[in-house]
């Protein structure tokens, strides 16, 4: 038994997930998803094809030019790098990307 206490109201549920009390199970499967869901799509793709073009655009000039925030290019380029599709060659400013083949 699950019981969660609010301000002026209590809510126990003998199964189920509170989502599924308040709103309904349809309403529960779409929590997952989050707010920014598919806000990302293709960044990956266009960051590649922008690397392709100029190896040595550092993120803030990545970001500069997809408009996006530099956080934003930093966590992509960090999971191609976990993916081992890239690697930072050099220093920060000086350095270019390099992709790699499979």
């Amino acid at each position: 038994m699950v019981s969660v206490v609010r301000p002026f109201r209590t809510i126990t549920r003998r199964s189920g997930s509170l989502s599924e009390a308040r709103f309904g199970p349809a309403r529960a499967i779409a929590d997952n998803v989050g707010a920014n869901g598919g806000v990302s799509v293709g960044v990956n793709e266009t960051l590649l094809q922008l690397i392709s073009e100029d190896p040595a655009l550092s993120a803030a000039g990545l970001a500069a030019r997809l408009g996006k925030s530099s956080r934003t290019i930093e966590r992509h380029l960090a999971q191609l790098k976990a993916d081992g599709v890239l690697r930072r060659e050099g220093a920060d400013k000086t350095g270019r990307w390099i992709m790699i083949e499979k």
